[in-house]
Order: structure tokens, then sequence, then C-alpha cells
């Protein structure tokens, strides 16, 4: 059986998370096998549009890249250990 994974860093329901969810329900109707991991925060929308299609879902503690100089560096600082998460 055929595995896809996407993973993502922004949990917020736009248009990339909308695409994911839609080809996920397709490719699940041609038995293909859809894992998704995505950030924790902000993305209970996505998670919900998710699972109304029975697609794994696998919330991490993940940080985003922010315009806020402080967030950025958050990000930088918390980068190489979310990738060894992953």
């Amino acid at each position: 059986m055929i595995s896809v994974a996407n993973v993502i860093e922004d949990g917020r329901l736009a248009g990339p998370q909308i695409r994911i969810a839609d080809v996920a329900m397709r490719l699940r109707a041609r038995g293909v096998r859809t894992v998704v991991v995505m950030p924790e925060q902000e993305s209970e929308s996505f998670r919900t549009r998710l699972a109304a299609g029975n697609t794994e879902i696998y919330a991490l503690p993940l940080h985003r890249p922010e315009r806020p100089l402080p967030g950025l560096f958050r990000y930088l600082l918390y980068f190489p250990w979310e990738v060894l998460l992953l």
C-alpha cells in the first residue's frame, strides 16, 4: 500500500491546508494512506477538516516563522529540535 506524508508548519486553515485535505480525501478513495503532520497551535479547523475525511493526523509542538523578530528567533532556535522530532 502506498502512503503519503504531508508536513506543514502552519496549521491555520488556508489554501495549502485545504488542498492537502482535498487531495488526502481523493487519495483515500483510491486506497492511498495519507498522514498529515502539523503544529498543535491554531490548527483546530484544519484538524476538523482532516478528521472528516478520515485522514491520519499527528499534531506536534512545532513553531512557524513569524514576522516579529522574537518569533523568528524562536523558530530558528527550535528548528533543529523539531526536525529531529519529525
